[in-house]
């Protein structure tokens, strides 16, 4: 977590799962302005990645980067089981905000090599972790990123309950879904099979498409729909004729 109001949010996600009587323990980068977020919630128990990220495996990096020639390649590389590879080719789109790598431009590939440096050093210190506290569940936001998805691989593999919250198409809503090794590639927002199996099992009613096709309209039109990514400000609706227009 980068942003202190992400910060924010999740200190109070943790002051919730301590109130229901876990011990809660926060791994983050030590900045105050985030911080101070855990700290009012009450949350004494922090560990800042700094205090356990070591230098990694500089030779397993060098060997791959040699080997390393193709996206494919990248995506199915791991370490201890952990996704690397994966990860630092999403960082990699992210930082560079492109929908495509070019692995023969010196500059990517040298942003790869410290992305998959990175993820290795975050792998090695998860392992540490999981040793350290022996968690019995693992809060997450970006778990398809380097920092956190390699806790995220290492806590399916090692059986532990993974459950990642994100905002939601209105303001005043959370989501939250537990992962397991069936489910590790499912988005956030998408049902679990018990959920789809109760929707097909429900007698439907023209009253609930209309319903539904009210929400969508409404998120629309007050400009709530995916509120914090913004991209409906200063946005109209069109009618049918304008839009075929």
């Amino acid at each position: 977590i980068n942003s202190p109001p992400l910060a924010r949010l999740e200190g109070w996600l943790a002051k919730a799962v301590q109130m229901a009587g876990f011990d809660s323990v926060i791994v983050a980068d030590r900045q105050f302005d985030l911080m101070r977020y855990y700290h009012l919630a009450g949350i004494r128990r922090v560990v800042g990645w700094g205090d356990i990220l070591d230098g990694g495996d500089p030779a397993w990096v060098e060997q791959e980067m040699q080997r390393l020639g193709t996206v494919r390649e990248w995506l199915a590389l791991e370490y201890h089981g952990v996704h690397v590879g994966r990860f630092a080719v999403a960082s990699a789109m992210r930082n560079l905000k492109l929908g495509q790598l070019d692995l023969a431009d010196p500059s990517v590939k040298q942003l790869m090599r410290r992305l998959l440096e990175g993820s290795v050093r975050y792998t090695l210190a998860g392992l540490e972790l999981l040793k350290v506290f022996r968690p019995d569940c693992i809060l997450f936001l970006d778990r398809g990123y380097s920092g956190q998805g390699e806790l995220f691989d290492l806590a399916l593999k090692n059986g532990i309950d993974a459950i990642t919250w994100s905002d939601s198409f209105r303001s005043n809503l959370m989501l939250f879904k537990r992962y397991h090794t069936k489910n590790e590639r499912d988005h956030h927002a998408s049902l679990g099979a018990e959920s789809w199996r109760r929707m097909l099992a429900m007698p439907w009613k023209a009253e609930y498409g209309e319903r539904v096709r009210a929400e969508l309209f409404d998120a629309y039109e007050s400009q709530d729909w995916f509120s914090s990514y913004g991209v409906q400000f200063g946005k109209r609706m069109l009618s049918r004729e304008e839009t075929l227009g």
